[in-house]
């Protein structure tokens, strides 16, 4: 019976902090088992617990040193950690060896993104544009997208988000587009994004956050846009609008539009 719970476990049947226990007991009656070692790091990643990930992907890293996933698992765990100068260091290494594995170029080219070195990024990327898989091109024209959303280049930040969406909707893709539009002053098509950018979001708390103040803020300031331009009624109904698709406990563009709905 232990022999086929351990089977179901190693190959992603079940899982939960009970099992999070036996795969314990397991390396430490075996410390060399890299199967162990390569559960014990996934999980941990996915329950954003960087440090214990982190300190299994090294040791999975000792006993395979030339699979170049693992290097890549362990630089994405330093840059979902928030150190991206770490994961930079751990993608530039690895690609001295591995210097044609798409997965740490790609990598690599996110984190100098994070980094704001996006022109390096971008010349990475627009490598990948045309030979790259098609599953994966939405995601690599969604990211030459925000290079040039980075660079003001806005015509081509549209062209390429536009064209990503067509592939594959996702809604940071919508999200950075309502950026793009907001910053061109069209508060319209601003609002349009970020209403599919909500559509389209997962069950992310944080996400939902982050886009429910975006909404929040372009329903207040194409308001004003209305007021000031004499359209009292048309003002009034967006400012109606944001204080009923409200979804955020404290909000102090909920808190303006109250205001001008009680004086409009």
């Amino acid at each position: 019976m232990k022999k086929v719970f351990l089977f179901l476990l190693l190959n992603n049947f079940i899982f939960s902090n009970q099992e999070l226990t036996f795969l314990h007991q397991e390396y430490l009656k075996n410390p060399e088992n890299l199967i162990v070692l390569k559960r014990l790091a996934k999980e941990y990643k996915e329950q954003k617990n960087f440090n214990k990930a982190i300190d299994f992907f090294k040791l999975v890293m000792e006993k395979e040193p030339d699979n170049p996933y693992n290097h890549y698992e362990l630089a994405l765990c330093y840059k979902l950690k928030g150190r991206p100068d770490i994961a930079l260091q751990i993608t530039t290494n690895a690609l001295f060896y591995f210097e044609n594995n798409d997965r740490l170029n790609i990598l690599k080219a996110d984190i100098l993104l994070d980094m704001g070195r996006v022109k390096l990024a971008l010349d990475i990327y627009n490598n990948y544009k045309e030979t790259c898989e098609s599953d994966k091109k939405a995601y690599i024209y969604g990211k030459i997208a925000r290079c040039y959303l980075e660079l003001k280049d806005y015509k081509n930040a549209e062209n390429y988000f536009i064209e990503s969406l067509k592939l594959k909707a996702n809604s940071w893709n919508y999200y950075y587009l309502s950026k793009l539009y907001e910053e061109n002053k069209n508060y319209e098509h601003s609002l349009w994004a970020i209403k599919k950018a909500l559509a389209y979001s997962t069950k992310d708390k944080i996400e939902a956050e982050v886009f429910n103040k975006r909404l929040n803020y372009l329903l207040y300031q194409k308001g004003i846009e209305l007021k000031e331009g004499g359209q009292i009624e048309k003002a009034k109904e967006i400012f109606v609008e944001l204080i009923n698709r409200n979804r955020l406990k404290n909000c102090i563009y909920v808190e303006k539009a109250n205001y001008w709905v009680k004086r409009l």
